[in-house]
């Protein structure tokens, strides 16, 4: 086992180069989880009643967000509606 270490099979700039791929994807998540409710929240001043907010997001625009046990928006939706999910991502988009 101690040979295994010393030694290791692996290439480091390989590693590291792994490492990167990851990260780079891990950031291009993040930037489109954030411009996920970026929308989300520009699409909320225009809802004529709050209370009904996730409803008229699939009705206006064909979005379904889903919705958590404590009925809050989760980052998880469904696209039910291409051509008014379209228009929503061309009115709220980043």
């Amino acid at each position: 086992m101690d040979d295994e270490l010393n030694n290791p099979s692996y290439n480091m700039e390989d590693v590291n180069e792994q490492i990167l791929a990851v990260s780079s994807e891990l950031t291009q998540l993040r930037i489109k989880r954030d411009q996920h409710w970026a929308r989300l929240k520009r699409a909320r001043t225009h809802c004529p009643t709050p209370n009904t907010y996730h409803v008229w997001l699939e009705q206006q625009w064909g979005l379904k967000v889903i919705l958590d046990n404590n009925s809050m928006i989760t980052d998880e939706y469904t696209v039910v509606d291409d051509a008014r999910y379209l228009l929503y991502l061309l009115k709220f988009g980043s």
